[in-house]
């Protein structure tokens, strides 16, 4: 019974809580045509990356053929 009345109150008090106003909108992004070279490119000012752990894009067809969705694995 007290977890359920401290429950409530815990979800009072974030409710009532103040708001931070954060910005959603997408900016638009331009990369180069081909993005294999732009990230060697970047990826080569550093000796220090672990081999397989450096960025790689995994085509879903085509290598360079940009499809309507991306998966990103961070």
């Amino acid at each position: 019974m007290a977890i359920g009345i401290i429950l409530l109150l815990l979800v009072i008090v974030f409710l009532a809580g103040p708001r931070v106003a954060v910005d959603t909108s997408l900016r638009p992004v331009t990369l180069p045509a081909d993005l294999d070279a732009y990230l060697a490119e970047q990826e080569a000012r550093y000796n220090d990356i672990t081999p397989g752990a450096e960025k790689t894009i995994i085509w879903a067809g085509e290598p360079g053929q940009k499809t309507p969705l991306s998966i990103i694995y961070l």
